[in-house]
């Protein structure tokens, strides 16, 4: 069954844009679903439960907090001049963008809960 998908998604790929209009065009004609090839924003929640992984490793961060076992150190080595006014705006766009980089893991409740 995979290998007859891979082939038609590869078919579907090779298609001329005008070609392709008119294959998606007739999938709409009979009602077919189109595949999605953007992610779609969820929806604006302010908190959320942890999921599995992220509950294990708040837990084993509760249990020791000075185990760095999970922490992925980086280093950069700059050469030349740093605008560091462009770094600093390049580093808050990069966070604005991603919610993972501004998620905090409060007990409430009795419970970690993602809070955005």
């Amino acid at each position: 069954m995979n290998a007859i998908k891979d082939e038609l998604n590869k078919r579907i790929a090779a298609l001329s844009p005008e070609k392709r209009a008119i294959f998606e065009q007739k999938l709409k004609e009979i009602n077919l679903p189109q595949k999605k090839t953007t992610i779609t924003k969820r929806a604006d929640l302010n908190s959320c439960p942890l999921s599995f992984a992220q509950e294990r490793l708040w837990f084993l961060h509760q249990l020791d907090p000075s185990n760095a076992a999970y922490h992925i150190p980086i280093a950069w080595h700059f050469t030349g001049k740093l605008d560091i006014q462009k770094l600093q705006d390049s580093l808050n766009t990069i966070i604005q963008r991603h919610e993972s980089l501004r998620t905090r893991f409060p007990f409430i409740d009795g419970k970690p809960i993602k809070i955005f």
